[in-house]
């Protein structure tokens, strides 16, 4: 609720000599108690009004709020504004000629508030008695009040947003499950977790972006700047296939909020970190059981191939079809002869193309990569010491515009 032009003029004609030169640097200002709050406490002293302060905000100044009862009987009545950095003092300055009433100061002309530093601001009331020039202190300052009410009189100061990593899956390359495990490393200089963080989780390997509050992922792990959310993401409504979860979380660095004595403030005003994601393939098929090693005999003539095979390779049988996808993939590879895995492509549309080589749960390579429309020939790394046996080539092509990928799987025999 704003000050109406009445009250103001109402609380200047009760302050008839405050020194206005010393008033507009302090930016302090006296406001009538009912524009702002109910009543005050009985007591003749200076405490925090309304919340306290914030542990911790983000804005580059800081407003702190005052309610001060003035004893009945007196004859005069000031206050020593004291402002402290990092616990040291930095100023002091006296408003005289106060009455009772709500009253703001913050840091204009004293000091600017920098990254990591805390500031507070600590209010002493005195009075004189009638015909008397005796100052004397009425009762305790507004920060030893704070601390007897519980409410903060001090601030540290946060702009900077922090920092996330999100790893899905456990960092597996697939998953059968459509309940995704997801993991939030969360790191803040200053302030750390507010905590609360949003999720989204969308078919492909491009990052969603209508992220929704996630209550499961915004419990930390343990206390600290540093530290770890865990949840799980529901992929039941999308197709096999990549499936991208993207996370933002925020610290718990707030505005200053310098027209109420009210200083919190949601999640989504502290300070949010950048999106980031993680990306695995969903494959929920059953797989197929393993022939063992095939015969080697002659393979079904595959499609012409017009580069030079790959030495150690048999060609695969045939062209295998993923979505708009044509893939020629080599049945057989001779351990010891080849480091790679061929793969011929002919896209009749760009896409992105991701292969995973698997041996039961074990992903042994893996590869995404964009394509362009026309043929192409892609390279899967093969590990030096690969073991004789059967393998399964996961493909996945998602085409340029599509919001889902087509996916396939194929079997690669290797032999001595």
């Amino acid at each position: 609720m704003g000050v109406a032009p009445m009250c103001g003029w109402a609380i200047a004609a009760k302050v008839e000599s405050v020194n206005k030169r010393l008033l507009n640097p302090l930016c302090i200002l006296i406001v009538c108690a009912a524009a702002l709050a109910a009543a005050g406490p009985a007591a003749a002293d200076v405490v925090p009004e309304g919340t306290g302060e914030p542990a911790y905000t983000s804005s580059t100044q800081n407003t702190q709020w005052f309610r001060t009862t003035v004893p009945s009987g007196v004859g005069a009545y000031r206050l020593k504004v004291s402002y402290y950095a990092n616990n040291s003092p930095v100023s002091e300055q006296t408003v005289n000629n106060v009455s009772s009433g709500v009253f703001w100061a913050n840091w204009s002309g004293v000091a600017n508030l920098q990254h990591g530093g805390q500031y507070g601001i600590c209010v002493q009331g005195q009075y004189t008695f009638p015909n008397d020039s005796l100052w004397i202190s009425d009762g305790p300052n507004s920060c030893s009040a704070g601390t007897n009410m519980g409410k903060r009189t001090y601030t540290t100061i946060d702009r900077s947003k922090p920092a996330i990593a999100v790893t899905v899956a456990s960092g597996d390359a697939s998953t059968k499950d459509s309940s995704i495990p997801v993991q939030v490393a969360f790191g803040d200089d200053v302030a750390g977790p507010y905590p609360s963080t949003w999720t989204c989780v969308t078919a492909g390997s491009d990052p969603c972006t209508q992220f929704d509050y996630s209550a499961q992922c915004s419990v930390p792990g343990a206390p600290g700047k540093s530290t770890t959310f865990s949840c799980t993401t529901d992929a039941s409504q999308l197709p096999d296939g990549p499936v991208t979860v993207c996370a933002r979380s925020a610290d718990a660095s707030v505005p200053d909020n310098p027209s109420s004595a009210t200083q919190t403030a949601s999640a989504t005003q502290a300070n949010l970190s950048d999106a980031q994601c993680d990306t695995v393939t969903l494959d929920r098929s059953v797989p197929t059981p393993d022939p063992g090693t095939p015969d080697p005999g002659t393979p079904t003539p595959a499609t012409p191939d017009p580069g030079t095979p790959n030495p150690g390779t048999t060609p695969g049988a045939g062209g295998l079809q993923i979505g708009s996808l044509t893939l020629q993939v080599p049945m057989r590879i001779r351990i010891g002869k080849v480091r790679q895995l061929v793969v011929s492509a002919n896209a009749s549309q760009a896409g992105r193309l991701s292969l995973s080589l698997t041996r039961g749960k074990k992903v042994i390579s893996r590869l995404s990569v964009g394509l362009s429309a026309g043929q192409t020939k892609r390279r899967l790394r093969l590990p030096k010491r690969l073991k004789a046996g059967t393998y399964t080539v996961k493909i996945a092509f998602k085409a340029s515009g599509a919001g889902w990928a087509a996916t396939g799987t194929t079997k690669v025999s290797a032999h001595r």
